[in-house]
């Protein structure tokens, strides 16, 4: 037991139940929210009362290990892009929008200019880190973790008796997210030629986001330190005469982008400007390739099984080996032979999957919230089998069924070594129907994201931690946030 479910543990029931409902009220208040675009409502984000603690050792091993996969995705995305890489690239991009793919045919540079990007790691019993995914586009929680993080030290600070002034101290210590973001942002403004030196700022999202709470949280957060800041759904972008982006008549400096662009409408505002942004800085680019889990594939198989390839990606000695490290077993699906992750060949890889579902993940290429990804030692169940028909097809009725299915399919899937996230005990809140906030210890399984970026200084340096009752953790899917808080940080609020 950690020494701060102990301290939780020690409290007495009704002090228990009020620092819960100090907390998760708190929290709803400050935008740890979802937003659901069928009614336009905002509901709370399940908080975990217990943190994560990590020492800063190991939040620099993440952050940098994140650095060197996304430096590693990007020189092999730049290769499919040349006529060598050709082959790949039309099967790994079948499904990508026109949009991204008239991007990229024209700006295939823009893949190095990262200003934001998370790798979503599982820790395993013996503190290996697994890197699962890499997400470059809205690579969100940034705010959502501060929010978190700095609620959890000023709760606990008060129980505790600390007073204001170290307080503030303890939350400035445990780091912020949303000012790497900032920083990061900053940095490729610089250095794609902007000037201001407090430039103004549009954060640009469809609609129905579901993340307009954190998006409000950077509106703030940005502000605070001098900007001027604007949050604009995509269809209130406009181009003036000059050819300047701006919004209501006020011009931005640059825009933060949070929306894919296979969701921007052809012929809009903002689809020209992902094409050709003109006088315009737009962060992060078009980066779809990155997002692809195919790359993935293709770096866990060079580095087996072509090594001559890996050489003529250029990768550095050091991303070699944190690739091979960190990024668990992964191919492409396909009726053609491969090596398994213990060495062994197999003639028909499609083939060996559906015989071993206990020791894979099936993932669609392109997707994200963790909407296709089935667990192999799930799959027969009922529950999985209804919800591979529901998202597959009603003949996705069984594991073999689904293997064929992805082989079939337009776009590229991937098999991946699966990795057995440990459940970890948790404080876990939730709100009833009447609004009061219970708290229930709970086995729930945890993620760590880190955030990385390319080309610039500082370099992001944070984490954060998502809990759920599933071994697929996604916020969206019904989980939860957990603080992520270093251990120094912990030490003193606890000693």
């Amino acid at each position: 037991m950690t020494r701060a479910a102990a301290w939780l543990e020690g409290l007495a029931p009704h002090e228990l139940a009020a620092l819960a409902a100090r907390y998760a009220d708190a929290l709803e208040r400050d935008g740890l929210t979802v937003h659901r675009a069928e009614d336009g409502t905002f509901h709370p984000i399940p908080p975990v009362l217990t943190p994560e603690g990590l020492s800063r050792a190991r939040l620099t091993e993440l952050a940098e290990t994140a650095r060197h996969i996304l430096s590693a995705t990007v020189k092999l995305a730049r290769w499919t892009l040349t006529p060598p890489g050709a082959h790949a690239a039309a099967r790994l991009y079948a499904t990508l929008a026109p949009l991204e793919l008239e991007a990229l045919a024209r700006d295939p540079a823009c893949l190095e200019r990262v200003a934001t990007a998370r790798i979503d790691y599982f820790l395993t019993r013996d503190g290996s880190a697994h890197a699962l995914e890499l997400n470059a586009t809205i690579p969100a929680m940034q705010g959502y973790s501060d929010l978190i993080a700095h609620r959890f030290v000023r709760e606990l600070a008060a129980a505790r008796g600390l007073s204001a002034a170290v307080t503030e101290d303890l939350v400035a210590r445990t780091g912020s997210n949303t000012d790497d973001l900032l920083d990061s942002l900053l940095a490729h403004y610089r250095l794609l030629g902007g000037a201001v030196e407090l430039p103004s700022i549009v954060i640009v999202s469809r609609r129905g986001d579901s993340q307009l709470g954190e998006l409000h949280h950077y509106v703030r957060a940005f502000a605070a330190r001098g900007h001027a800041v604007r949050h604009a759904f995509v269809d209130e972008l406009e181009i003036d005469t000059a050819g300047r982006v701006g919004v209501g008549g006020a011009r931005a400096d640059f825009i933060y982008r949070h929306i894919f662009a296979r969701r921007v409408a052809p012929g809009s505002t903002m689809a020209r400007l992902l094409v050709d942004p003109g006088p315009n800085i737009v962060l992060n680019p078009v980066l779809a390739p990155l997002e692809v889990k195919g790359m993935f594939a293709l770096l866990s198989a060079a580095l087996t099984d072509a090594p001559a390839l890996v050489a003529e990606w250029a990768l550095t000695d050091e991303e070699r080996v944190v690739a091979a490290r960190t990024i668990p077993w992964t191919r492409l699906v396909a009726r053609a032979p491969a090596t398994l992750a213990d060495g062994a060949r197999v003639p028909d890889l499609a083939a060996w999957i559906a015989r071993h579902p206990e020791q894979v993940v099936l993932k669609r290429s392109w997707d994200y919230g963790g909407k296709s990804v089935v667990l192999g030692p799930e799959a027969e169940t009922a529950q999985a089998r209804a919800r591979g028909q529901e998202l597959f097809g009603s003949a996705c009725d069984s594991w073999p069924a689904l293997v064929a299915h992805a082989c079939n399919d337009a776009g590229a899937w991937v098999v991946q070594e699966f990795v057995p996230p440990e459940p970890r005990r948790h404080l876990l809140l939730a709100r009833g129907v009447d609004g009061t906030v219970s708290a229930s210890w709970r086995e729930l399984f945890v993620d760590v994201s880190a955030y990385a970026n390319l080309g610039v200084e500082p370099r992001p340096r944070g984490a954060v931690c998502r809990a759920s009752a599933s071994r697929i953790v996604n916020i969206l899917g019904g989980g939860g946030l957990t603080p992520v808080i270093p251990l120094d940080v912990l030490d003193a609020l606890l000693r």
